[in-house]
């Protein structure tokens, strides 16, 4: 009688526990992708997936390896953080075979018609669409695209000149249950600034993408210390001239207590979430 009560019991408990593992359909994978010096990035969900930014030119060969070591995710929206090179450049050589929506997230500070002017095999299949701050990409099931950055101060869109490409580069916050990401793309101190002061604790996430690949001129402390990121990502190819990371970034990780993983030694990093917590691997160079 005793005994199965306790079965009974357990049953029970193992039916009403809200903490089992989810099914795999039901979770989210961040990919950091390695295409050198460059950035790239997906969010993936139930076969579709958001990218945020392709890397560079010469990177292309690499993303189109990683990502098919994904599954190929169809591609609901591509989105360009800024229109330098190392950031947007493997879109021009997109195989129009991908299965890809043809929707482009933009901020209000790009020249849509620059952009398409290099793209021609897409040029007729092309969506625009702008956001900035406080927009949300509702694109796939259960996972939550906020645009944190950049402000449309302008009203209409007002193109950027090239020496504040960086700072008007755009922010996400990704969010899946209790999991978040904070992608960052080149914003520098003074927009890190503005998110410290606009956002505060809410910028705080568990992953981070480091901002402008490591770079000292995007170390801002106080941003660093809202964030506070158990996991940060640093994209970077290796012998670049831009000295990308700087030593000052990693040490300030250090010692915070933050995991750092940087891509040109590690490969292309996966994490994936539950939506309670996330578990790491990676694909090696």
């Amino acid at each position: 009688m005793g005994l199965r009560l306790i079965v009974s019991l357990s049953c029970v408990l193992a039916a009403c526990n809200p903490w089992k593992e989810p099914p795999a359909e039901n979770q989210v994978t961040f990919a950091v992708f390695n295409v050198g010096q460059g950035l790239a990035q997906a969010v993936a969900s139930g076969g579709r997936t958001v990218l945020f930014d392709m890397g560079p030119l010469e990177g292309y060969p690499r993303w189109k390896e990683q990502y098919e070591a994904l599954g190929r995710p169809a591609i609901e929206a591509i989105v360009l953080s800024h229109s330098h090179c190392d950031h947007w450049g493997g879109l021009q050589l997109l195989d129009t075979g991908v299965a890809w929506t043809g929707l482009l997230i933009v901020s209000p500070y790009e020249d849509t018609a620059f952009i398409s002017s290099f793209v021609p095999q897409w040029r007729n299949r092309i969506r625009f669409r702008v956001v900035s701050a406080h927009d949300t990409l509702a694109l796939l099931d259960d996972v939550e695209l906020l645009c944190l950055w950049p402000h449309d101060t302008s009203g209409d869109s007002l193109f950027a000149p090239d020496s504040l490409m960086n700072r008007l580069s755009m922010a996400f916050l990704v969010t899946k249950g209790m999991t978040r990401v904070l992608i960052t793309s080149d914003i520098d101190t003074c927009a890190e600034h503005e998110l410290s002061l606009s956002e505060g604790h809410g910028l705080a996430a568990g992953l981070m993408v480091v901002p402008h690949h490591g770079s000292a001129g995007s170390l801002d402390r106080v941003f660093y210390g809202h964030v506070r990121p158990q996991i940060a990502f640093v994209s970077y190819g290796t012998g670049n001239s831009y000295g990308h990371p700087s030593q000052n970034v990693l040490l300030w990780l250090s010692q915070m207590g933050t995991t750092v993983k940087l891509t040109a030694l590690d490969g292309c990093v996966i994490m994936e979430s539950n939506g309670y917590q996330w578990s790491l691997s990676h694909i090696p160079n």
